[in-house]
């Protein structure tokens, strides 16, 4: 049976490999990773706040019966990072431009008044309210309720950044085994990396590749996005550990390569072809396409 928390659940994916798949509007965010690399644990991002990262960070401690030695931020978004605070005497590891890009925005939200904190909930409180699609609705309801458990916590937050940053390639070798790092390119945010062991076949890919929620366009059109997971494929994970959805297979790095091949084409809700419109966070789906746009990029062609 799998391990359950408030926060998230931990099922086993490999040889003491562990996936921990957050619960929706609970404060958790996003999925994590725990690796036993032997003689040290590492976990791949660190969730959205700091009650989701300290139970993240028992459950690994727990889980593997020894510290953690090492925290991997896959990249900037706050529902990976800001659960890094419960890491403070671990090694974090990121990439320059995640490193960077994350104290900016951190800062940022750290900063925010009370009456900026209480509009940014505001806003999405009438997005709720605003979903004419049943199925919408509990999903910003999720996302609601996950930026609520942050905001609640505003006065707590006390961030944690890299403290090894690396560019490109980097591998962390314990006595069982090694996990290579790999910046893939600037596409969902302004550096992305997933986690790979090779030995076992386990990819952590952060938001490059999701399962079942479609993935945010922000800093690369399809060509880039093709690139990118054009490495990832190259590894020919047997599972993945996404940033968002369950476990799955490495069916879905194509799956992913297929959407990004085919979305400058669906400008309508009807032109979502399966298994595209069965997918959660269609609000993303609307994001991408409004990018699309802002490159110059005709929707639908």
């Amino acid at each position: 049976m799998p391990l359950e928390t408030k926060w998230f659940t931990v099922q086993e994916v490999g040889d003491r490999i562990y996936a921990a798949v957050a619960l929706p509007g609970t404060g958790a965010g996003s999925n994590a990773g725990i690796v036993d690399l032997g003689g040290c644990t590492l976990v791949f991002d660190s969730m959205m706040t700091p009650a989701a990262g300290e139970a993240l960070r028992s459950a690994a401690e727990d889980i593997t019966g020894q510290s953690v030695h090492y925290l991997v931020l896959s990249h900037r978004d706050y529902d990976h990072v800001l659960g890094a605070q419960a890491f403070a005497d671990c090694v974090v590891i990121a990439t320059e431009a995640t490193n960077a890009v994350a104290r900016r925005r951190v800062d940022g939200i750290v900063a925010a008044t009370d009456a900026e904190r209480k509009a940014i909930v505001a806003g999405m409180a009438r997005e709720v309210e605003e979903a004419e699609d049943p199925a919408l609705r509990p999903e910003r309801e999720g996302f609601l309720n996950d930026l609520e458990a942050l905001m609640d916590v505003h006065g707590q937050l006390a961030p944690r950044y890299a403290d090894i940053r690396f560019h490109q390639e980097l591998t962390i070798t314990g006595s069982r085994r090694a996990m290579q790092l790999l910046e893939v390119g600037a596409v969902h945010t302004e550096s992305d990396v997933v986690g790979w062991l090779a030995d076992d076949g386990v990819l952590f890919s952060g938001d490059i590749v999701q399962v079942k929620n479609h993935p945010a366009i922000r800093c690369g059109g399809p060509a880039e996005w093709d690139a990118a997971i054009g490495k990832v494929a190259s590894l020919a994970a047997r599972v993945v550990v996404s940033g968002h959805g369950p476990v799955a297979g490495g069916e879905v790095v194509d799956l992913t390569r297929r959407y990004f091949a085919q979305v400058p084409a669906m400008t309508t809700e009807e032109l979502l072809p399966e298994p595209f419109n069965t997918w959660r966070a269609r609000d993303v789906w609307r994001q991408n396409l409004r990018y699309l746009g802002s490159l110059g990029r005709p929707e639908g062609k």
